[in-house]
């Protein structure tokens, strides 16, 4: 079984409301591996690999409709997507956005006050 039939094929609608449930789903497709997919022969009519599109369009997703444009997992996919297609340039521009982003989040974790009595 690949990554992309076992995604697909999880049971999201026995633990979860039909919303919740699309949305793990686009979250879990953001993560699936570029790479192998640029050399599958799962190809739509105009010659693009189907599951890079659908990627992409959960991507999009996500963004649009639960504004995740700063989210780290979406930034990460979409990193890794521009690495596996040899963007350099923008994927550092990607991944100069999480550092930022996420250098952020740790100097605001850190200024946060401790439940140790000790500290």
């Amino acid at each position: 079984m690949t990554e992309w039939e076992f995604i697909n094929n999880l049971s999201y609608r026995s633990q979860l409301s039909e919303e919740q449930s699309h949305f793990v789903k686009l979250i879990y497709r953001t993560k699936l591996k570029k790479v192998s997919y640029r050399f599958s022969s799962v190809l739509g009519a105009d010659g693009q690999d189907i599951h890079v599109r659908e990627i992409a369009q959960a991507r999009k997703e996500l963004v649009s409709r639960y504004a995740l444009g700063d989210n780290c997992d979406v930034l990460v996919g979409l990193a890794d997507e521009l690495y596996a297609r040899y963007k350099w340039e923008d994927c550092y521009t990607v991944t100069s956005r999480y550092c930022t982003f996420t250098s952020a989040l740790c100097s605001r974790r850190q200024s946060f006050p401790t439940d140790d009595p000790g500290s």
